[in-house]
């Protein structure tokens, strides 16, 4: 029987965590209520970028910037360009990829992400790993590879199977902008080709269902609607109204 796994203890031989490495460990057991979080919904990213979906904001500064090659906090780097840590930081960034891959693993688990990668026995191409097959497999440390009870997938990547509540810091800006370009785009050709005015809830239902996989917010379709500048077209809400009737 599977049983849902808590947040791995990471053993040293030392204890040698700084305090402010050991305060960003526990501290990232709860969520901050304070953040803002809205949904998002993601496809076919790189498990590092879903690390940062299930990171607090404390971890995610600690851990991405010990991640990033070339990264201006971190002057001293190797011939590769990686950054140079100490053991105790490096202590630290091995707890927290663990934590979160554990996160990832549970939401693997219960359906709520999905995963593709390579098996090296079907070819070299991705296939859908079966929900079912998370009972048993687990990320390998520092890799993007699942494997457990002789099977193995190499290069992961994860979608979700629902929008799903995250940092609105982590939503990528560009994939924002590209939507909100597209949804105008989308709005006011769909005004235009209209044989009359067009109810305004009646269309931005008609956008959810074209954006299929997308999260549109009211306050998203809302400002969409106002930059694509529909004019006489548009009517905000109710039925449209008739010049002329009295109405």
């Amino acid at each position: 029987m599977h049983v849902l796994r808590g947040e791995p203890h990471q053993a040293t031989a030392d204890n040698s965590f700084s305090k402010n490495h050991s305060t960003i460990l526990t501290a990232g057991l709860r969520r901050p209520a304070s953040r803002r979080y809205v949904p998002y919904m993601f496809r076919s990213i790189q498990l590092y970028e879903a690390f940062a979906l299930v990171a607090v904001h404390d971890e995610w500064t600690t851990f991405s910037v010990m991640e990033t090659p070339y990264n201006s906090d971190l002057p001293q780097c190797d011939e590769a360009g990686w950054p140079t840590i100490s053991v105790e930081e490096d202590q630290c960034y091995r707890a927290l990829w663990a934590r979160f891959a554990c996160r990832v693993e549970r939401r693997l688990w219960a359906g709520d992400w999905t995963a593709e990668g390579m098996n090296t026995t079907l070819g070299p191409r991705y296939v859908e790993i079966d929900t079912r097959l998370w009972e048993f497999l687990r990320l390998e440390p520092m890799t993007d590879v699942a494997s457990g009870e002789g099977v193995r997938f190499t290069h992961l990547r994860l979608s979700a199977t629902a929008p799903v509540l995250v940092p609105k810091s982590v939503v990528p800006q560009s994939q924002t902008a590209s939507l909100r370009a597209q949804l105008t785009a989308w709005i006011r050709n769909d005004a235009r080709a209209a044989s009359g005015p067009v109810r305004r809830d009646d269309q931005k239902a008609a956008a959810r269902a074209a954006f299929v996989g997308c999260v549109i917010t009211d306050n998203m379709f809302r400002d969409c609607r106002r930059d694509a500048n529909l004019g006489e077209v548009s009517v905000q809400r109710g039925r449209p109204k008739v010049k002329g009737l009295g109405k």
